[in-house]
């Protein structure tokens, strides 16, 4: 007979602050409305190993544990729920024109986010030539109210 806890690798319950608590709930009542996204985008010029971009955006995300953490309403508390394993939310798109490039930008930054299964964030690498790529770093502001990373 085994006494105890099972080993899980989802981690207690975190305490948010009253700005990601308010986040949450602006998201719970318009769960489509973007106002509360932000990005970061670099352009990268030279020749780069895709690879290795996703590795390092995994080591970004292994390291703070807002990038693997849900919102969850738990007896009418918001809560933080880290979970390591989850799994990276990186994309990476083909764009040979400039407009194809800005629309899937917009169009991933317009993308809601599921607070209470997902991330808060996304990464995005378009492919624009062998030599040309923009990475995009997309985060929910609840993930990056100051307090949080």
């Amino acid at each position: 007979m085994r006494l105890g806890h099972e080993h899980t690798d989802i981690q207690p319950e975190m305490i948010t602050s009253r700005w990601q608590e308010r986040f949450w709930l602006e998201w719970k009542l318009q769960p489509n409305n973007t106002t509360y996204h932000l990005d970061l985008q670099f352009d990268l010029y030279g020749v780069i190993s895709e690879e290795s971009i996703e590795r390092m955006l995994d080591t970004l995300r292994s390291q703070h544990t807002i990038l693997q953490s849900r919102f969850l309403d738990k007896n009418r508390k918001i809560v933080r729920e880290v979970d390591p394993k989850m799994p990276l939310q990186f994309s990476r798109y083909t764009a040979n024109e400039h407009k194809e490039l800005e629309a899937l930008l917009y169009a991933e930054h317009r993308r809601p986010f599921d607070l209470e299964n997902e991330a808060p964030y996304r990464f995005v690498l378009v492919r624009r030539s062998p030599t040309e790529h923009r990475l995009m770093l997309c985060f929910h502001h609840i993930a990056i109210d100051g307090l949080s990373l």
